[in-house]
C-alpha cells in the first residue's frame, strides 16, 4: 500500500464510508466478454483492456476501491493495481468459497486452508490494501480465510451470502448470520456483513437486524437485481413473461431502477453501514447513484440526467402545444 494512501482501517476509524463497486463477471458478460456456466473470466487474458476499462469506469463513477477480477490471478492483480495506483483508490482482491470446505472431513479442511493460503499469499505479493472474503456460505470457511489474512497482516472485509431458504437465515454450517458475523468481528475482521444473493429490498431488513449485533464497521454489497419477499434471492427470480427461473441467463429482466438505488443508499445511511456498494448486476450508473446519495461528487456526476432540459419540459420546452398530450403521457409535461 502506498504510504500516502489512507488505508481502509484508518477510514473506518475516522467514520468514513467506503464505496465498493464489484460485479465484473455479470457486467462483462452483458458486454459480450464473459460466459455463464464456468464463470471463468477468460477476458482477463483475452481482452485485458476491457477489464481495465470497466475498472476505470467504476472508479470514475465514485468507487473508493478497485478489485482484482480474480481466478486468473496474475493478470487480474496487475490490472487492478495499475488502476488503483493511477487513480489513488484502494487496491483489493477477492477470495470466495473454495468449494471444498467440509467440517466433517479433516482432509477437505486441510485442502480448504491450503487453497485459501495460496490465493491470499498471491494477493500479499502484489501488495493489496485489503482482501474481500466474500460470498461465503459457511462461517468456518470465512474464519479460516480470516486467520490466513491475519498471518499476512492484511485487513479483511468479510461478507457472507444470505442464501438460506429456511427462513432462519443461517450459514450452511448452522450459525445464524448475525452470530457468525459477530464471531468474525471478534476474531479481528476489519469489517463484516452481507453480499450477493439478494437485492436491496430483501437484504436491507437483514442488515438492519444484524446492525444490532455488530458494533464495528458493517458491510452491505447487494445484487443489482430486484428481489422481492416472494422471490427473495436471485436463484428464485422468475421471468415475468415465461415464469421460468431467470438465473443466470435472464437476470436482465429484473434490473433495478435508479430510484431503487437511491432508496438502498438512504437505508444504508440510516442503518449506519460503513462499506456500501453493489456486486453482481452492478454497473457504473448504479455506483454513481450510490456515491452521490452519500454526498460524493464523482467525475461521472457531470452526466447525471436533467429532465428539466428536455424539449417537452421546463424552461427549455420547445414542442409547443402540439405534443402536449404526449409529454403528459410521458410524465415530461410542465
Amino acid at each position: 500500500m502506498s504510504s500516502q494512501k489512507k488505508g481502509i482501517l484508518d477510514r473506518f476509524k475516522d467514520g468514513e464510508v467506503v464505496i465498493a463497486a464489484e460485479g465484473y463477471i455479470m457486467e462483462l458478460e452483458r458486454r459480450g466478454y464473459c460466459k455463464f456456466g464456468s464463470f471463468v473470466p477468460e477476458v482477463v487474458l483475452d481482452r485485458p483492456e476491457k477489464v481495465e476499462e470497466l475498472a476505470r469506469e467504476l472508479v470514475y463513477a465514485g468507487a473508493d476501491m478497485c478489485q482484482a477480477f480474480t481466478t486468473l490471478n496474475q493478470r487480474a492483480h496487475e490490472i487492478a493495481k495499475k488502476v488503483a495506483e493511477e487513480t489513488g483508490v484502494l487496491f483489493c482482491s477477492g477470495v470466495g468459497t473454495t468449494n471444498v470446505y467440509d467440517p466433517n472431513s479433516p482432509e477437505k479442511m486441510q485442502k480448504c486452508e491450503e487453497l485459501l493460503r495460496e490465493q491470499i499469499a498471491f494477493s500479499a505479493k502484489y501488495g493489496v490494501d485489503y482482501i474481500c472474503i466474500e460470498t461465503l456460505w459457511d462461517y468456518g470457511e470465512a474464519s479460516i480465510a480470516l486467520k490466513v489474512c491475519k498471518e499476512f497482516n492484511i485487513p479483511a472485509v468479510i461478507t457472507l451470502a444470505p442464501v438460506d431458504f429456511s427462513g432462519e437465515m443461517k450459514t450452511f454450517d448452522g450459525y445464524k448470520l448475525g452470530d457468525a458475523l459477530k464471531l468474525l468481528e471478534d476474531e479481528g475482521a476489519a469489517c463484516v456483513g452481507l453480499n450477493c444473493a439478494r437485492g436491496p429490498e430483501t437484504i436491507i431488513p437483514l442488515i438492519r437486524d444484524i446492525r444490532k449485533q455488530i458494533k464495528g464497521p458493517l458491510a452491505c454489497v447487494c445484487l443489482g437485481y430486484k428481489t422481492t419477499e416472494e422471490e427473495c434471492t436471485w436463484y428464485m427470480l422468475k421471468h415475468p413473461r415465461t415464469g421460468v427461473k431467470s438465473f443466470p441467463m435472464n437476470l436482465l429482466a429484473h434490473c433495478l431502477g435508479r430510484s431503487d438505488l437511491e432508496w438502498y443508499a438512504k437505508e444504508l445511511k440510516d442503518i449506519g453501514v460503513n462499506y456500501v456498494g453493489m456486486c453482481c448486476g452492478n454497473c457504473p450508473t448504479y455506483t454513481r447513484t450510490i456515491a452521490m446519495e452519500f454526498g460524493r461528487t464523482p467525475p461521472a456526476a457531470k452526466y447525471v440526467s436533467d429532465l428539466e432540459k428536455n424539449s417537452m419540459k421546463g424552461a427549455n420546452r420547445t414542442t409547443g402545444d402540439r405534443y402536449a398530450a404526449l409529454g403528459e403521457f410521458m410524465g415530461m409535461a410542465i
